[in-house]
């Protein structure tokens, strides 16, 4: 079915926004672990794993991405994100829901830098946490993926640089041609346009992607995109090439 009305619209939209939020949810307990000890510790994932289920900085870190698109629409500029950011973050105390990359924009942003160099001097400026917030950017670019990139690198500029602020333009470009895709090989090509050729990032979700081709089942893919996928000696869960590749890996396999 084509998202052609309103309704299909808002359907694709929110499916993406609460799936988001949901899938974050369910994973969130077993964050970080290898696929081996998730099988041996929970079996296979199909419910949440508490009775009190909530997600990360990647579901409040999505909505706050929404917030500033909404205020601002597709004029939206650096100083904006960095404005905003400045006003809803910089006074908390706490970030016990942030990862490093926003910790790091965030100091970066109380001692008077601004986007992009918030983003550029960031030492975690190649985290995952701007292709995890990025999705409302993509449902607010239905049908355009180029617009998404655009918008994408804008907001991912507060916080990230090269590979991080090209794994949240391919999400973004991704979720814009989903929202009005029937063949989700289109949504895979189009995420894959908008990064740079000679990028890791793009290098490794091209790799993942031909992984995920040789499967009908996400589940039989798993090891075989975790083995080619990760970074063994890197001891932390957030590298944007490595959780971007994965999700389009998957993508592939379903």
């Amino acid at each position: 079915m084509s998202a052609g009305t309103k309704t299909d619209l808002f359907e694709r939209g929110y499916g993406s926004l609460a799936g988001l939020a949901v899938a974050d949810a369910l994973g969130a307990p077993a964050e970080g672990s290898d696929p081996a000890t998730i099988r041996k510790t929970y079996g296979r994932i199909t419910d949440f794993l508490t009775d009190e289920p909530a997600g990360t900085d990647d579901t409040e870190y999505a909505m706050l991405t929404a917030q500033i698109l909404l205020k601002y629409g597709k004029e939206l500029q650096p100083e904006d994100v960095a404005r905003e950011w400045t006003e809803t973050l910089i006074h908390q105390q706490e970030f016990q829901k942030g990862g490093f990359s926003e910790i790091c924009a965030v100091v970066n942003l109380r001692r008077g830098l601004s986007a992009p160099f918030s983003g550029r001097y960031n030492y975690e400026m190649w985290s995952d946490g701007a292709a995890m917030r990025i999705a409302p950017v993509g449902v607010a670019c239905a049908g355009s993926p180029e617009e998404a990139a655009r918008l994408a690198a804008i907001d991912a500029s507060v916080s990230h640089h090269r590979d991080g602020i090209y794994c949240a333009q391919a999400v973004a470009a991704a979720v814009a041609q989903a929202m009005v895709a029937d063949d989700p090989e289109t949504v895979i090509e189009a995420g894959l346009a908008a990064m740079p050729e000679d990028s890791w990032s793009y290098r490794t979700i091209q790799r993942a992607v031909a992984i995920g081709r040789k499967y009908v089942d996400p589940f039989e893919a798993i090891d075989e995109l975790y083995q080619d996928v990760i970074v063994p000696y890197y001891v932390w869960a957030d590298m944007a090439p490595e959780a971007t590749a994965l999700a389009f890996g998957l993508l592939a396999s379903a």
